[in-house]
């Protein structure tokens, strides 16, 4: 009998030892696998860090945004049926912003950089250049083209040549701005653009390139495409847009004041307009950077609870 108690302790004790190996190996995997998690997690904290800075260091192609206020208008699509009329009414809306206390610069388009989506709803289009046979590849093409005044709002530098003129739009002249990385992949350098004819559309007119922006980038989240920015296009060319976007330079941007302002100089113009989404460029800007900026919150929250778990 004392033989037998002896053999069945020392049983017991075996299995008692061998669950206690087996519970270390759970235990022991169960770390290695909350540590490999943990550091997953903070790699990726730290891959995002590394993108969010490049992002900030980006030139997004315009300056100051703070400076920049944005308004959206609305047209009745009654305005549709006059073309005249309807480029009429940009154009004084543009001028009475202009006239307004404060602003350096006003013009309006469609586009505005700084987004933080994959890019414009509007997509690139093959361009063609006069005297080459081949395609010049793909642009992207400003729905309805830009007014006088748009880039100098942006604070768009430019590269080579000049500005729009609201005499290249009166005089229906057929000319275009184009971007840098345009003008360096076609022509080598900004300056030889300069006279050259494009144009995105076979049955359009050849346009002459009479200036070189600094590239704009669209969506902060892509490289800048390639741009063609032609003058602004009378009413139904415009894409069958009922609407486009005006952009402020000045000081007194994002205040309430300005604001008020805005919408009483379009209101003189046409008291059936809509005035909506009037915010600065700042404010797009930051909110184009607030959802890489909360990942990389999330990622660094959850690494370093699973190490201190761990």
């Amino acid at each position: 009998k004392p033989a037998l108690r002896s053999a069945s302790v020392l049983g017991v004790a075996t299995r008692g030892a061998s669950a206690s190996r087996e519970r270390n190996r759970t235990r022991g995997a169960l770390i290695v696998a909350q540590v490999a998690l943990a550091l997953v997690l903070l790699v990726g904290a730290g891959l995002m860090i590394r993108t969010f800075l490049a992002l900030t260091a980006v030139d997004p192609g315009f300056r100051d945004p703070e400076s920049v206020q944005i308004a959206r208008i609305w047209f009745p699509p009654a305005l549709l049926a006059d073309a005249e009329r309807y480029t009429r009414l940009y154009r004084e809306v543009a001028e009475r912003i202009a006239a307004l206390p404060g602003v350096e610069a006003a013009g309006f388009g469609g586009g505005v950089p700084g987004g933080g989506g994959t890019g414009p709803s509007f997509p690139g289009v093959p361009l063609l250049v006069e005297d080459r046979p081949e395609p010049g590849g793909s642009v992207l093409v400003s729905p309805g083209g830009a007014s006088p005044g748009w880039f100098a709002a942006l604070g768009t530098r430019f590269v080579a040549g000049r500005d729009l003129a609201w005499a290249d739009v009166d005089q229906g002249r057929p000319v275009t701005l184009v971007s840098e990385n345009l003008a360096r992949e076609l022509w080598g350098e900004p300056q030889a653009a300069l006279g050259k004819r494009i144009r995105s559309d076979a049955s359009g007119p050849w346009r002459e390139i009479v200036g070189v922006t600094q590239d704009v980038y669209y969506s902060l989240y892509q490289p800048a495409q390639r741009g063609m920015h032609p003058p602004i296009a009378p009413g139904p060319v415009r894409n069958g847009l009922l609407g486009t976007t005006y952009v402020i330079r000045s000081e007194r941007a994002g205040t309430e004041s300005l604001a008020n302002e805005i919408r009483q100089a379009v209101w003189a113009s046409n008291p059936d307009l809509s005035v909506y989404e009037v915010r600065t460029l700042q404010q797009r800007y930051s909110d184009s950077l607030a959802r890489t900026s909360f990942m990389l919150v999330l990622l660094a929250i959850a690494g370093v609870m699973a190490l201190f778990l761990s």
